[in-house]
């Protein structure tokens, strides 16, 4: 069950992670004195980088306990994530088209030209999938290479809003 859930949550437990002598594994003692790895440290696979070391103690021994402390030695690496690319339909100026009513009848007639010139079969064909597929693939080629590019907006300069504010507030 453990490793069922381990897997449905991408989690690895760090104190098997690492190669311990097995004298170094137990961390629940019995009563008849065997010995078990019950207590896992459980974390995200996302810091299994991250996780340098994970043993197990036996510093419960005068208190009289039948379990043994794991602790953990975590340095953070952080890394800000990858951007992902944009989608490259986001940067057609989509208002101007629909605006434009001779552009917007010359972008379905081409559509139409494009997808007819990649479908080598029927649009009656069984595989409905791979007619939407060509449908898609001839109006983003079109799109891309006819219709016009969105402007970009230019970004904030946060250094110039803060003097602006203070001009204002004096």
């Amino acid at each position: 069950m453990l490793l069922d859930f381990l897997e449905k949550f991408n989690l690895f437990t760090s104190n098997n992670y690492f190669m311990k002598p097995k004298g170094q594994l137990w961390t629940f003692e019995y009563p008849s004195g065997g010995r078990a790895q019950l207590d896992y440290l459980i974390f995200r696979k996302k810091w299994k980088n991250s996780v340098k070391n994970s043993p197990a103690y036996s510093s419960f021994s005068s208190v009289g306990s039948d379990h043994r402390i794991v602790s953990s030695t975590v340095k953070l690496s952080l890394r800000s994530s990858k951007k992902a690319k944009p989608y490259p339909m986001k940067s057609i100026d989509w208002k101007t088209v629909s605006a434009n009513q001779t552009l917007s009848k010359q972008f379905s007639h081409d559509v139409f030209n494009r997808f007819k010139s990649l479908s080598t079969f029927e649009v009656n064909s069984d595989n409905i999938e791979d007619v939407y597929c060509t449908l898609i693939k001839s109006t983003e080629e079109v799109a891309l290479a006819t219709l016009p590019k969105r402007e970009k907006k230019p970004r904030a300069n946060h250094l110039s809003l803060l003097l602006l504010l203070r001009q204002e507030t004096t």
